[in-house]
């Protein structure tokens, strides 16, 4: 709790005319404390500086390999803190994710954490290093942890890539079948709508939100009668018509 409000503190002093936090910041990131460590993550989210991206992406490598190992001192709070830095740092830098992707080593180093952030750059040089770097990054990512990529297929529109994205309808691991009915919504209403059977009935059912409403918006009647066809086809279809709309009874 301390530890927050000296946070909020320093970051409310960094956003101040005049005030330069450089070096303190520095020593606080370097610092092996964690209660320091997230002190300055805390000021870099408020008022970023991408000379920190480098020690930023190697604290927020930890974070990860404490969910992939089940163990470690991170918790899913500090993995979300220091992602927030890196997207604030990276919106003024994106030339540094650019050259951190075609660099990454992908057997040390979490490189679909690399493809979310540049999913959710906003600068208008993302679509330029998603062209640039696509290949690369899906060379790179995981074969496991596929969900980053759809993401970036569906947010920069690549229906280059839309072959990537059916193979992905079948897939379990990371909840890729449910990304990749969502971007595929986004790529090709039409296919989506056909590649509902593809998708385990469990699967539709608990990824609804991420897909449903993006075919209910672009193709309401055509959705509505591939959900019927696909009832009638079963024994107990009432349920189905019933679990995906929930809180949609319009």
């Amino acid at each position: 709790y301390h530890v927050g409000l000296i946070a909020k503190c320093f970051a409310a002093l960094s956003r101040q005319e005049g005030v330069d936090l450089t070096n303190v910041v520095d020593g606080l990131l370097n610092s092996p404390s964690r209660d320091r460590q997230a002190v300055a993550i805390t000021v870099l989210t408020a008022a970023p500086n991408p000379h920190n991206l480098d020690r930023l992406w190697e604290h927020h490598q930890e974070r990860c390999r404490t969910f992939d190992d089940r163990e470690g001192p991170w918790t899913l709070h500090d993995y979300q803190a220091s992602g927030a830095a890196l997207r604030a740092g990276t919106e003024l830098d994106p030339e540094w994710l650019r050259r951190r992707i075609l660099h990454a080593d992908a057997q040390r180093e979490q490189v679909s954490e690399l493809a979310y952030l540049l999913k959710n750059l906003g600068h208008p040089e993302a679509a330029n290093i998603w062209e640039q770097t696509r290949d690369i990054l899906m060379a790179k990512v995981r074969a496991n942890k596929p969900r980053s990529i759809l993401y970036c297929i569906g947010r920069f529109k690549d229906i280059s890539k839309v072959d990537f994205v059916l193979d992905c309808l079948r897939r379990r691991e990371d909840f890729a079948n449910g990304a990749a009915l969502a971007n595929l919504a986004l790529l090709d209403p039409d296919l989506a709508i056909e590649k509902l059977i593809d998708v385990e009935k469990f699967e539709r059912y608990a990824t609804r939100n991420n897909w449903l409403p993006l075919l209910l918006r672009a193709r309401p009647e055509q959705t509505r009668q591939r959900v019927l066809e696909l009832a009638k086809s079963e024994s107990d279809g009432r349920r189905l018509i019933e679990n995906l709309f929930t809180d949609r009874a319009d």
